[in-house]
């Protein structure tokens, strides 16, 4: 079976809509869904899903394509890690294919190594080693690999030594973040920590984290930003929290990864964890892809309550509702979880306030807002995160708000938010066409040519027609060429059928086709063909003579 067959099959198996369904939510339009894409700062549904066409496409960044193509943008994969994600949820074995591992697998391999040798170092010390007496307090005990935790050893080298064994070349160590190198030689990225695996939403080991024994500084250490690692994108235990999530629909968010293993051995699975010690933008569109609700539960000291501030505007950024839960006593949730069981967990959850209305209250204590510039400066202090809510009605709602506790005119508020949002829209167009001028594959193809991809790609009598009709000189994007190449290459085999031609295209000609597909046909279609073929064939017959005028003249025009 080759790779289009296997890819076909894939397909058959991976409904679009079911997969998108997965990561963002949709909501039915007709005969299409549509939904926030999660692919730029979307503030109205502009992805739209066509279950028939099996493509989707954004009309707001452009992003578009098949099944593939969105789990590649969604998880940061090329086609083959595509590929074998949507095999192994469809239950297909693609062991057969020759593939040459890619360089992403190869680092989570090597990860996977230094995991496993650190879970055996702590399988190995004894139940009075400071490893295992910590585990043992904090009610972990023999439940450790459940987390996946592990020891680094007492002895500083020993991955090195332990990966050295295994084949895997010093420099292959540095590039997965396990292993550095400094004056003194190479050495362990880790040492004398309890460590904590940071796995992908496929369990893959991504990162590693070390927790200090006897109050090393710092007391937690992750392994640096990697090709396969980024901590500001990552969740701690959201693979593992995941199925928890989708059905109740909402998520905890606490502060550290005792944290979390702390509220999952009480019970309370939907807990998840950042990298660092507030969220941020990419880790809080994360957690909207599978929740409504989201609780902060961060430590109950003064650093979680900066946590916890810092984080609110990344969640107003998203579609969510809000909660701020603060522990009791100053306690930690873990400490909590110890101490009252899930019983106080729900408690605390039951008793949390709304994110807008904790902020506000935070805003009021922090600046005298009897003075006109403690008014000035709290509405200059929120004037951004106000900007951030996509929801129109929910931001009127929290300026009306913020106007009443601040005694100004709601209309100044309002500009001033509008101010910013202008801002932020100018800023992100100046990117765009920076990214156009920078990129040469970004630059649109013109719209006579995706017209007619539209009338093809929707028709099989007029793919037919084209093919036997068009000149693909005429045709100047090379992504649109390609395509019509390969329906050309279709037909000749008597196959005219718009799904079989999306099989044997690429990611990025698959987009391009999307694009097309999405197009409203407000035009007589007939005449619409004759038109544009008509066009590009005269375009191709003027090429065609400019070619064989410069094969007369030369360049040579002196």
């Amino acid at each position: 079976m080759d790779l289009s067959e296997i890819k076909g099959r894939i397909r058959e198996k991976s409904n679009i809509v079911d997969v998108m369904a997965e990561y963002i939510r949709l909501q039915k339009v007709g005969k299409r869904y549509r939904a926030i894409c999660p692919f730029h700062q979307d503030t109205k549904p502009s992805l739209y899903i066509d279950p028939e066409k099996e493509m989707f496409h954004c009309f707001g960044c452009g992003a578009g394509g098949d099944v593939f193509n969105f789990i590649m943008l969604i998880e940061r994969l090329d086609f083959m890690g595509a590929m074998k994600l949507l095999a192994e949820r469809a239950g297909i074995t693609i062991g057969d294919i020759e593939h040459k591992k890619g360089d992403k697998d190869r680092l989570m391999e090597i990860v996977g190594l230094a995991r496993d040798f650190y879970e055996a170092n702590l399988r190995r010390v004894s139940q009075n080693h400071p490893a295992k007496r910590f585990l043992n307090e904090r009610g972990i005990s023999d439940r450790w690999l459940e987390f996946g935790i592990g020891y680094t050893g007492d002895k500083w080298g020993g991955l090195v030594e332990f990966l050295n064994d295994k084949g895997v070349s010093e420099e292959d160590g540095e590039r997965a973040g396990i292993i550095y190198r400094d004056d003194s030689g190479v050495r362990d990225y880790l040492n004398k920590r309890l460590v904590f695996a940071i796995s992908n939403l496929r369990g893959n080991a991504i990162a590693l984290a070390g927790r200090g024994l006897a109050g090393e500084e710092p007391k937690y250490l992750n392994t640096p930003n990697t090709d396969i690692f980024h901590k500001g994108r990552v969740l701690y235990n959201l693979n593992r929290a995941l199925p928890k999530i989708k059905e109740t629909r909402r998520a905890i968010v606490v502060e550290g990864y005792m944290d979390v293993i702390g509220l999952a051995l009480v019970g309370v699975k939907e807990a998840v964890a950042p990298m660092g010690t507030a969220l941020t933008s990419e880790q809080a569109q994360l957690i909207s892809r599978y929740a409504d609700i989201v609780y902060l539960l961060f430590d109950g000291d003064d650093a979680g309550e900066r946590a916890t501030i810092r984080s609110l505007p990344a969640l107003f950024a998203q579609d969510v509702e809000v909660f701020v839960v603060r522990p009791p006593d100053g306690l930690d949730p873990d400490e909590l979880a110890r101490r009252d069981g899930s019983e106080g967990i729900n408690r605390a959850l039951d008793n949390a306030y709304s994110g807008w209305d904790y902020m506000l209250k935070s805003g009021v204590e922090e600046y005298d807002i009897n003075t006109p510039m403690g008014k000035s400066n709290l509405v200059e202090a929120f004037l951004e995160p106000l900007a951030s809510i996509r929801d129109e009605v929910r931001r009127g709602v929290f300026i009306e708000e913020l106007a009443k506790v601040v005694s100004i005119d709601r209309d100044l508020i309002k500009r001033g938010v509008e101010n910013r949002i202008r801002g932020r829209k100018r800023a992100t167009a100046n990117k765009q066409v920076l990214s156009d001028i920078k990129t040469v594959k970004d630059k649109k193809p013109p719209l006579y040519e995706i017209e007619l991809l539209n009338i093809i790609l929707s028709d099989g009598r007029y793919m037919r027609r084209a093919v036997n009709e068009i000149n693909l000189n005429g045709i100047t994007d090379q992504r649109v060429r390609r395509i019509v190449e390969q329906a050309s290459e279709l037909s000749g085999r008597g196959i005219n059928d718009t799904r079989k031609l999306m099989e044997n295209l690429d990611s990025e000609t698959t987009e391009v086709a999307s694009k097309a597909l999405f197009m409203e046909i407000v035009w007589d279609v007939e005449t619409a063909f004759n038109d544009l073929m008509s066009k590009i064939n005269s375009i191709a017959k003027r090429r065609e003579l400019a070619d064989k005028m410069y094969e007369i003249f030369g360049s040579d025009t002196s």
